[in-house]
């Protein structure tokens, strides 16, 4: 889908209480992609594509085309990396972060997935932490066009350890 382009704004004449009682979702829009093929594909759209209640009337849309790119799902295995937030407990250290399981399945169009070399875990907080634990996070893909095909979550272990007092 052509990034730029992620909302239309559409300009609505009616009276001053047709005005007052009107809700977003009284207004549709709808593109007929039966015609799509791979690659690029450029769709105008006017008045016969958006549905407005009865004595409303469309004065400006914009922008007044969208340009689409159909592309074949494809899917890749790619690399967990924990996001580590926040500093463990004096005198301590994170020695591992090991995920369960460590790779997982995405899935989206071939162009995007060539830039994906990992999905991130959402935050593991480390504050104050002065042992070992597990638990589950949720998995995040940067890219609203990929999405998870796989796990959506995976099992992290932080292994946290005493730093070694020196000899001296």
């Amino acid at each position: 889908m052509d990034d730029t382009v992620n909302a239309i704004d559409i300009r609505l004449s009616a009276s001053t209480s047709l005005v007052k009682r009107l809700e977003a979702t009284d207004i549709t829009a709808a593109i007929d992609l039966s015609d799509w093929n791979l690659g690029e594909k450029t769709y105008s759209i006017s008045n016969v594509n958006i549905r407005v209640p009865f004595g409303v009337s469309i004065t400006k849309i914009t922008p007044n085309k969208v340009r689409l790119r159909f592309e074949p799902t494809q899917e890749k295995t790619v690399d967990i990396r924990p996001r580590v937030i926040g500093k463990v407990a004096d005198g301590y250290r994170v020695d591992s972060i090991n995920c369960q399981p460590s790779a997982t399945r995405i899935e989206g169009p071939g162009g995007r997935l060539s830039a994906i070399r990992f999905v991130s875990t959402d935050g593991i907080d480390v504050s104050g932490r002065a042992e070992s634990y597990k638990m589950r996070v949720h998995l995040f893909v940067e890219d609203p066009l990929v999405r998870l095909s796989g796990d959506q979550q995976t099992s992290v272990e932080v292994v946290i350890v005493p730093v070694p007092v020196g000899k001296g």
